[in-house]
């Protein structure tokens, strides 16, 4: 079933009229018109859209974003704290296009994960650089969003910040990377 509808451009953005959401096999892929409207152009704005939506097409990210802080035991909080960083808003504009996946680095990376996204990592432990590494070393592509330095809150009007290691900083090494 496929039809001319409006479709949002990323999740949270203004509705275009013009995009055609074609649904093949249960999955959504938004045919977006391309700059030209030759028909090489739209042959291939149609194809990618219906490739999108078609199970087995589609690019699979796994992405990984740090848990929210462990509360130390007798410490009572109304409301557990928030993860120092959160990454809705990417896995929102990447779901657009990609599957996305949320990846835990206590196991295997699973083989149908195309590209890693692991969002601010700090102090990974061994399995999880293990992991990650194994996932490499077998051809996997991988993005990782890391600093030094992370925001830690703000006290008496001044910012905090604070030092990172993500835990990774041997296998960069051994990969060729420098920081």
């Amino acid at each position: 079933k496929s039809g001319l509808g409006p479709y949002p451009d990323r999740p949270g953005t203004k509705v275009s009229p013009f995009h055609i959401p074609p649904r093949v096999g249960g999955g959504i892929g938004p045919v977006m018109p391309p700059q030209n409207l030759g028909d090489a152009d739209l042959k291939n704005a149609v194809t990618e859209g219906l490739k999108r939506a078609a199970p087995g097409f589609t690019r699979v990210v796994g992405l990984w974003s740090p848990p929210a802080p462990q509360m130390p035991e007798g410490m009572q909080m109304r409301r557990p704290p928030a993860p120092p960083q959160t990454f809705q808003g990417l896995r929102e504009s990447l779901a657009g296009v990609y599957d996305v996946r949320e990846v835990a680095l206590t196991d295997r990376v699973p083989e149908d994960i195309d590209l890693l996204v692991l969002g601010g990592p700090a102090d990974l432990d061994a399995k999880a650089v293990e992991n990650v590494d194994q996932f490499v070393m077998r051809g996997g592509s991988l993005v990782v969003l890391a600093g030094r330095h992370r925001f830690a809150g703000m006290q008496q009007n001044k910012i905090i910040v604070e030092k990172v290691k993500t835990g990774l900083e041997d296998a960069f090494k051994k990969w060729g990377i420098t920081l």
